[in-house]
């Protein structure tokens, strides 16, 4: 059976295999099968969540952030999305085969790295902030020095920040990726202004928003599958009952929570 130590899940669930690895992650495999095993309906219920629910919400968040990855992220990139995907989807399944999310659900999402090789904290001292209002979530960047708050590459002078935020309303299988925000700093510029971006958050819905820093000299850029800056810095779900109606731009998704 599998445990659930307050961070991560250990040993087996249904044909799963937990493994934990180092800086909090986990690894989770499917294990061989062996015959004619006989399986409870709590590890069918397991088995069937990752293929129809787990790994395809996982492959829906990376396809939104490609724009942001650019094929320059680490091996182990897919795996840990679908680990925490996997462990917040079997920490929240309530008996009865439900899965009620809260507030903070998806916090395991938030520092979440696309290339360990060139973590997102260490490029970008100044993270974003994210605030709630009403049916509004805001994301806020803070005023900084850019030299500062920005650690540049030897021989780097420009660096775009690309923020996207993606939302699902996982009870009606439904997606939206908003407008990217595209945000341009020279090294040598003083002070930046605050800045913050404000997006449409309905009841019942998860948003995740993540973040890239591309260098270049001279318009030629530095980054390359060994740096890439780049991750998740917020997720959150909002708690409430979903609008049935479908707002301009949400699509349809082959995988759904069961309320």
């Amino acid at each position: 059976m599998a445990l659930f130590d307050g961070k991560n899940l250990k040993g087996s669930l249904g044909n799963l295999s937990f493994r934990p690895l180092r800086d909090g992650l986990s690894s989770v495999q499917t294990k061989p099968g062996k015959g004619n095993v006989k399986q409870t309906a709590n590890t069918k219920k397991s088995a069937s969540l990752f293929g129809s629910l787990v790994s395809p919400f996982a492959k829906h968040i990376r396809f939104h952030f490609k724009g942001l990855v650019n094929e320059y992220s680490d091996r182990q990139m897919v795996n840990r999305i679908n680990s925490a995907i996997s462990i917040i989807i079997n920490q929240h399944l309530e008996p009865d085969g439900k899965i009620v999310f809260n507030a903070e659900s998806f916090n395991r999402l938030k520092g979440l790295e696309f290339n360990t090789n060139s973590p997102l904290v260490d490029s970008l001292l100044t993270m974003p902030k994210i605030s709630f209002e009403d049916d509004k979530v805001h994301i806020t960047i803070p005023s900084f020095k850019v030299a500062k708050n920005i650690k540049f590459p030897e021989d780097t002078y420009q660096v775009s920040m690309q923020i996207q935020p993606v939302f699902f309303k996982l009870s009606r299988a439904l997606a939206f990726r908003a407008a990217h925000q595209s945000i341009d700093l020279e090294k040598t510029q003083g002070m930046t202004a605050e800045q913050t971006f404000s997006y449409d958050f309905p009841a019942g819905s998860v948003c995740i928003f993540a973040l890239s820093l591309t260098f270049s000299t001279n318009r030629t850029i530095f980054n390359k599958k060994v740096f890439n800056p780049a991750g998740i810095f917020a997720a959150s779900y909002k708690e409430g009952i979903v609008d049935d109606e479908i707002e301009e731009g949400w699509y349809t998704t082959s995988f759904r929570v069961e309320e």
